[in-house]
C-alpha cells in the first residue's frame, strides 16, 4: 500500500507541476455585414490561439468602455490553444471609432485598433 501511495504522489507531482505556457491571442475584428451608415450592424472580435483559457475581452467606443452584446464560451483548437468571440451591436456613423481590448493574468490590457 505504501508503494502505491508513493507512485500516486509521484504521478500527481508530474501532472500538477507542469507549467501552462502563456500564449497571447491573435485578435481580429470584423463586421457581420458591410457598413451602411445609420444601419444597425454587429462588430465581431475573435481572440484566437491563446492559452490558458483565461481572457477578458472588452469593447471601446471613442475611448470609453462599452458593454458587449454577447460573448461565447472558450472553444478549443486542435493545437490545444483556445478561441473566443465577443459581439457588439452598434449603429455606424462617421465619427465613432471602435476598438477591442483584451487582458489575461499574464498580460495587462492591450488595445487592438479596430473599426473607424
Amino acid at each position: 500500500m505504501a508503494m502505491m501511495r508513493a507512485h500516486l504522489d509521484h504521478l500527481m507531482r508530474l501532472s500538477n507541476n507542469t507549467p501552462a505556457q502563456n500564449v497571447p491571442p491573435k485578435v481580429t475584428l470584423y463586421l457581420k455585414n458591410p457598413v451602411a451608415l445609420g444601419e444597425p450592424n454587429l462588430l465581431v472580435c475573435l481572440a484566437d490561439g491563446f492559452s490558458p483559457p483565461v481572457i477578458n475581452l472588452t469593447w471601446v467606443k471613442n475611448g470609453e468602455e462599452v458593454k458587449a452584446a454577447d460573448e461565447t464560451d472558450f472553444y478549443p483548437n486542435t493545437d490545444h490553444s483556445f478561441r473566443r468571440f465577443s459581439y457588439l451591436a452598434f449603429i455606424p456613423n462617421a465619427e465613432d471609432i471602435y476598438c477591442a481590448a483584451w487582458s489575461t493574468g499574464a498580460w495587462p490590457r492591450h488595445i487592438y485598433q479596430g473599426m473607424e
